[in-house]
């Protein structure tokens, strides 16, 4: 009983603090490669807390200090996911209800390319940006900034066109870059018949907010890539909805929002939750300590 009587508002404030910064570690660390390192950073630092306990001084020092040439590893080794995460934070602090999508005319359009495309087996890729920035994750491209055009998107993957082998970059309604080099993903579960155009788009698609269309050269079928689903389209009018996203009432996208919030990632927040109680019960009995010897002391 003597334990929760020392506990205040401020302790419960500290542990949803640290409960959420670490959910946001991991989940950043998740997407980029860097959960080994998370979890080294916060073993360090327990460690060390551990160490403090115990009044092994010079131990806790060399913790601390392995906790923190840990995080400046971490942010030399993944500066780009870094500055793009930043780049996010906008987005990801506004809760919005809906998201800029094509025009129908801009989707129609893109529809006629793709399948033309795909009949004549010509590859292709195509990336539509909605609300996160993209020019970040791309290298390479040349500007256009052109209206949708069915003619201009099927030129410029003609096999003859000096910026075939890239992607087309495309933002309100204007194609903005064309040749552009993707970010290829590292999941292990990619299909095996998947080759470089779909592993680009499958990089690009759950690094941030696009759809992205892909055209096999070989099979000559459309993929629509989004986050880290693919679905194959069948025709122009199974595409054009999947584009431009109509139809979606503000309860559903509500409800849909809500329930991402709730349950989405539920382990990460669950070893988040884990991971601060130990921190934080450690933070809570070494401050009580310092507070008794303080206090025995006068």
């Amino acid at each position: 009983m003597s334990f929760f009587s020392e506990l205040r508002w401020q302790n419960g404030v500290d542990f949803l603090v640290l409960s959420a910064a670490l959910y946001l570690l991991l989940l950043w660390a998740k997407e980029t490669r860097a959960l080994r390192f998370a979890f080294i950073i916060v073993g360090f630092h327990a460690c060390a807390l551990w160490a403090k306990h115990f009044d092994l001084k010079i131990t806790g020092w060399v913790l601390e200090g392995a906790s923190l040439a840990a995080v400046g590893l971490l942010m030399l080794l993944f500066q780009d996911e870094l500055r793009h995460s930043v780049l996010r934070l906008d987005s990801i602090l506004r809760f919005r209800l809906s998201r800029p999508s094509a025009s129908n005319r801009a989707c129609n359009e893109m529809g006629q390319a793709v399948f033309a495309m795909a009949r004549s087996r010509i590859g292709s890729l195509i990336v539509v940006a909605h609300k996160d920035p993209v020019t970040d994750l791309v290298s390479g491209g040349v500007k256009i900034d052109a209206e949708v055009s069915s003619k201009l998107l099927e030129a410029i993957f003609q096999k003859k066109s000096p910026i075939h082998d890239g992607a087309v970059i495309i933002n309100q309604d204007r194609i903005e870059y064309a040749g552009a080099i993707l970010p290829l993903t590292e999941r292990k579960d990619v299909p095996t018949e998947y080759g470089t155009r779909h592993r680009a788009a499958m990089g690009l698609a759950e690094r941030c907010d696009v759809q992205v269309l892909v055209v096999s050269e070989e099979r000559g079928e459309v993929v629509l890539m989004e986050g880290r689903h693919a679905s194959p389209m069948s025709d122009v009018m199974a595409l054009q909805p999947a584009l431009s996203s109509p139809g979606a009432s503000p309860q559903v996208l509500l409800r849909s929002r809500l329930s991402s919030i709730l349950f989405k990632n539920l382990r990460y927040r669950l070893a988040a939750v884990g991971m601060a109680t130990v921190i934080w019960a450690l933070s809570f009995v070494n401050g009580g300590m310092i507070v008794k010897n303080v206090v025995g002391a006068h």
